[in-house]
């Protein structure tokens, strides 16, 4: 049985239940009494019942971004811009997808979220010389692609970034080495949002589609790119998905 989005997003299953029990406590009259005695306002009783409902609105976005967004070649996962998703998946679960798609691309290129995301790879191999220079060097050419991506220069930054996908994620499996593009179950967990199965499995299934014409229709498709089947691929939005 798959693991579903609400339990990824919570793993510890606490939260939910941590935030009525807040609710209950600030319910119970003693509780408001005593707090009233140590100078708390009534109206900071009214907020703790407003944060709850927050918490589980916020709950019920990211799921309908688990459920809504993969299709359009993006997924949640932990260090996303929630506010850009929660209020894409809204859009993408009422029908307008290319909307919900402007908002994604607008989203992740304001400030430096791109940025941060490559520095996590300067993070890798750590303790080991040779995987270290490895992971140094493919942050190198990946932050290339994002200057590239900066300059508007999209038909270069999608093709550095999908050169690298596999390399990456090859290096980091292990033993029994899986690329990114074959979508097998290495991409999937238990735990996280973006190892459910409609995650990063998913996009790498959509990107793996093959192109058997020649043709300008804009899909972030690897094989049609890579092998010069996809010439319309350079814009914004697959320079930013991938």
């Amino acid at each position: 049985m798959v693991r579903p989005h609400r339990d990824r997003l919570d793993p510890s299953g606490e939260s939910p239940e941590q935030i009525q029990d807040i609710v209950r406590a600030f319910e119970n009259p003693v509780v408001r009494g005593l707090f009233r005695l140590m100078g708390v306002k009534p109206d900071v009783f009214d907020k703790v019942d407003e944060v709850a409902a927050q918490m589980n609105q916020l709950y019920g976005s990211l799921e309908k971004a688990a459920t809504h967004l993969p299709a359009l070649g993006w997924i949640p996962f932990r260090n996303m811009p929630t506010e850009v998703y929660t209020e894409a998946a809204d859009l993408a679960a009422a029908g307008n997808a290319s909307e919900a798609e402007q908002v994604l691309v607008v989203g992740w290129n304001e400030g430096e979220h791109l940025l941060w995301q490559l520095q996590r790879i300067k993070s890798l191999g750590v303790g080991d010389p040779n995987s270290r220079a490895i992971f140094m060097r493919r942050w190198e050419l990946l932050e290339r692609a994002r200057k590239h991506h900066r300059n508007r220069a999209y038909e270069a930054s999608v093709l550095i970034i999908l050169t690298q996908m596999d390399g990456l994620v090859i290096d980091v499996t292990g033993e029994h080495r899986q690329d990114f593009f074959s979508g097998g179950d290495h991409l999937v967990d238990e735990t996280t949002l973006a190892g459910h199965p409609e995650g990063l499995k998913a996009i790498a299934r959509i990107m793996n589609r093959d192109v058997k014409h020649t043709g300008e229709t804009g899909q972030l498709s690897r094989h049609g790119i890579m092998h010069g089947r996809e010439l319309g691929y350079d814009t914004v939005e697959n320079s930013t998905k991938a």
